[in-house]
């Protein structure tokens, strides 16, 4: 694996369109969320879980049912949590990622298909994880700013739904072209939209149970596992 995370830089140059692997004519790209789906559990919920109270999880909840956005309910938590660099820092010490996930990036990159993180968590906790593991890969996200407190922007926000921090939808709309096919990866209400999008969905938890409700094909997955074991049934056509 490659050494450092790249924040919102696509690795790929724009050339996927032109990229062939394994003699396939068909060309993929895979959007993978990262709270709960590369790692073993939400950052978010690590730091709820040692900084929040019964009203924050209430707020966390309301944003769970679409009842709040995910710029009220950040802004909302990180002004009562009160969170410091060193709290940020323990979950990325912490925060334990799929055992899979490095055998899963090492197979697209040795065929040429490229990886993009979307997450509507906070970008510090993804670079700090990717970092610590030795993994380059592009992610887009929240971004946290420190100066005796944290606040937060949200520079992949539309104005257009504004029903989360990052649209993870307009991100795979610019970095998919046209006739690639979309490979999603998720496992949580932010995964909602974006997965709708895509052309083969990998979902667990909420996830799963939207698309059951809704009637939009998926694969179960526990882990990043089951996505390689698919890929060998695609590449062996």
């Amino acid at each position: 694996m490659v050494v450092t995370a790249v924040k919102g830089k696509d690795l790929y140059s724009g050339k996927l369109e032109t990229w062939e692997a394994g003699g396939m004519s068909m060309q993929y790209a895979f959007f993978v969320d990262f709270d709960g789906t590369i790692t073993l559990e939400d950052t978010c919920d690590m730091l709820l879980m040692r900084y929040g109270n019964s009203r924050l999880w209430g707020i966390n909840e309301q944003w769970e049912n679409k009842e709040i956005s995910t710029r009220e309910c950040i802004t909302n938590c990180l002004a009562e949590m009160r969170l410091t660099p060193e709290a940020i820092h323990q979950v990325v010490r912490e925060a334990a990622i799929d055992p899979h996930f490095k055998s899963f990036l090492a197979m697209t990159q040795e065929q040429g298909y490229p990886v993009y993180i979307v997450s509507d968590g906070y970008a510090q906790i993804i670079q700090g994880v990717l970092a610590r593991e030795c993994l380059q890969v592009p992610y887009y996200a929240n971004e946290l700013h420190y100066d005796d407190h944290y606040t937060v922007s949200f520079p992949h926000f539309a104005k257009e739904c504004g029903r989360c921090g990052t649209c993870k939808t307009s991100l795979i709309k610019q970095l998919a072209k046209p006739g690639v096919h979309r490979v999603y990866l998720g496992d949580g209400t932010s995964d909602f939209c974006a997965a709708a999008g895509c052309d083969t969905i990998f979902a667990r938890g909420k996830l799963a149970q939207y698309c059951r409700a809704q009637q939009i094909p998926y694969r179960d997955f526990q882990s990043f596992q089951e996505v390689l074991l698919w890929w060998e049934t695609v590449t062996k056509g």
